[in-house]
C-alpha cells in the first residue's frame, strides 16, 4: 500500500523511470505518480507488465506512457528521449532503475556478460543524464535519482559479481554528475535499497525469495513502495541540501 500520498506532492512533474515494469522500479513509478507526477514507464521485455503499471498510474488521474528502449543500446536511449521531448517536451525527474541480472561469479564471467552488466547499471546512466540535462533545463527543482543495492558496498554473494560492480560505479558516477550538474539546477543521488523481494533479487537467488539480514532492524523485507517514497523525497525542495550522497534504505542493516 502506498501509505500517505499527499505528504509530498510531485504536482506538474514529469517522470522517467527506467526499468519499470516490474519490482523496485514499478514501485516508485507508482508512487511518483500517487504523488501527481506524469510518468514514462521504461521497459525492454516486459511490455505486458509495463502497461499494467501504466494503467495503474492512469487509474490515479496522471498521464503515463508505456516507453521501450534498451539500456544496453545508444540509439534506443536515444529514442526514448525523443518520446519523452515529444509527448512532454520536458522532464524533471530521473531514476536510473533498470538492470540485468547476471548470476555467475567473477571468474566465470564472459567479456560480453561483464560489458552488458556494465552498459545496462552504468553506461546507461551517463547517456540518459546526458540526454535528460537539456529537458531539466530551467525546471523546478529537477533531480536524477539512480537506484543502488547494498551488492555495491559489500561481497554480497561470489554471483552478484557483474551487476554489484555495476552498481557501484553507476554510484561513483552519481558523485560526478553532482558536481557537474549542480549549476544547471540538477540535484543528483543514490539510493542504495536492500532486502527487497523483487524478481531480479530471486533471479540472483536461483529463485528463492530474499530473507532479511539476521541484522535488519524491522526484522522484514523492504516493499518496493518503500523505495518510492524515498525517491520522492528525494525530488523535491526539502532534499536540496542532500547532494550527491547514498541514501542507504536497507532497514539498518549496514549498521
Amino acid at each position: 500500500m502506498i501509505a500517505n500520498p499527499d505528504s509530498i506532492r510531485l504536482d506538474g512533474k514529469i517522470a522517467l523511470v527506467t526499468g519499470a515494469s516490474r519490482g523496485i522500479g514499478a514501485g516508485i513509478a507508482r508512487v511518483l505518480a500517487s504523488r501527481g507526477a506524469d510518468v514514462f514507464v521504461n521497459y525492454y521485455q516486459d511490455q505486458a507488465g509495463a502497461t499494467q503499471v501504466v494503467e495503474a498510474i492512469r487509474a490515479m488521474g496522471r498521464r503515463g506512457w508505456p516507453a521501450r528502449a534498451d539500456m544496453r543500446d545508444p540509439n534506443d536511449i536515444a529514442a526514448l528521449f525523443e518520446l519523452v521531448k515529444r509527448e512532454s517536451g520536458a522532464l524533471d525527474i530521473l531514476v536510473n532503475n533498470a538492470v540485468e541480472p547476471i548470476r555467475k561469479t567473477a571468474m566465470q564471467l564472459t567479456v560480453d556478460e561483464w560489458d552488458h552488466s556494465m552498459n545496462v547499471a552504468a553506461r546507461a546512466l551517463l547517456l540518459c543524464a546526458q540526454q535528460a540535462m537539456p529537458l531539466m533545463a530551467g525546471r523546478r527543482d529537477p533531480a536524477i535519482i539512480h537506484i543502488s543495492s547494498d551488492g555495491a558496498a559489500m561481497g554480497r554473494s561470489s554471483t552478484y559479481c557483474a551487476l554489484g560492480v555495476a552498481k557501484a560505479a553507476a554510484e561513483s558516477l552519481v558523485r560526478y554528475l553532482a558536481v557537474e550538474l549542480a549549476s544547471q539546477g540538477i540535484n543528483v543521488n543514490t539510493v542504495r535499497a536492500g532486502g527487497v523481494d523483487t524478481a531480479a533479487a530471486r533471479t540472483m537467488l536461483a529463485g528463492q525469495a530474499p530473507k532479511p539480514s539476521p541484522s535488519n532492524l524491522l526484522g522484514r523485507l523492504c516493499d518496493p513502495d518503500e523505495v518510492g517514497r524515498i525517491v520522492a523525497f528525494l525530488c523535491t525542495p526539502d532534499a536540496a541540501w542532500i547532494r550527491g550522497q547514498i541514501i542507504e534504505a536497507s532497514g539498518g542493516s549496514s549498521i
